[in-house]
């Protein structure tokens, strides 16, 4: 069976569609907006971890072979290599 509507019931129907569509398309936005937070997190991760690559390449470099071998670095620095590693990733975000 086939239901008539009035004028009113089919301009809420309507309005209730736009509604709908209006709040599909807020959803949209916020999905997108956190695909580029998400990304951007990704790119300064990567940024993170190539800075700590070469450093540790860095510091590995400065060791002789048998040091590097018999794994004699200094633990008391690693505070200093996360600050170096940090102040590089600053100046890697400023430029």
């Amino acid at each position: 069976m086939i239901k008539r509507m009035t004028g009113q019931e089919a301009a809420e129907t309507a309005a209730r569609a736009v509604a709908e569509a209006e709040f599909g398309i807020t959803e949209a936005e916020e999905a997108a907006k956190e695909v580029d937070r998400a990304e951007a997190e990704a790119e300064a991760a990567q940024i993170y971890a190539k800075a700590a690559v070469k450093f540790l390449k860095f510091r590995i470099s400065n060791h002789t072979k048998k040091e590097a071998i018999m794994g004699k670095f200094n633990n008391r620095a690693i505070p200093i290599y996360i600050h170096t590693i940090t102040s590089f990733l600053f100046q890697e975000f400023r430029s």
